[in-house]
C-alpha cells in the first residue's frame, strides 16, 4: 500500500501506481498496480469530493502478487494521474504531495535494507 498526503486543487483526482522490479541494466519488470479516485479514498459506494486546497491522506492499495525480487534489484514506484483502464478520466488537476513520513510505501514481507 502506497500512503501519502496530497492537496488538490479540484474536487476529484485519478491516481495510479506502479510497483516495479529493475535490473541491473535499468530494465523495469511490472510487480503490479494499484489506482484510487480521490473522491472514493473512503467508500467506493458513497464518494464524496476531496476538499480542494486542503492536505488530506490517501491510501492506494497496490494489488497482492506472489512475487519475488532477485537480491540486489531495485524497487521502484510510479505514480501518476491517470489508469486509461481502470479509471474514469477527472478534469487536469494539480495535485500537490508531501513527501518525508507522510508518504510511505508497505509492502508485505519486505524489510527495507538499514
Amino acid at each position: 500500500m502506497l500512503a501519502l498526503r496530497a492537496k488538490l486543487s479540484a474536487p476529484d483526482a485519478n491516481f495510479y501506481v506502479q510497483l516495479l522490479d529493475v535490473d541491473d541494466a535499468g530494465e523495469e519488470t511490472l510487480v503490479n498496480d494499484g489506482f484510487l479516485k480521490a473522491s472514493h479514498r473512503t467508500s467506493h459506494t458513497d464518494p464524496k469530493p476531496a476538499p480542494v486546497g486542503k492536505a488530506i491522506d490517501y491510501k492506494i492499495e497496490i494489488r497482492a502478487q506472489h512475487y519475488r525480487f532477485a537480491a540486489g534489484r531495485r524497487v521502484r514506484l510510479r505514480l501518476w494521474g491517470g489508469a486509461n483502464d481502470a479509471l474514469v478520466e477527472v478534469p487536469p488537476v494539480d495535485v500537490a504531495i508531501e513527501t518525508g513520513s507522510r508518504a510511505t510505501l508497505s509492502l508485505p514481507g519486505f524489510a527495507a535494507a538499514p
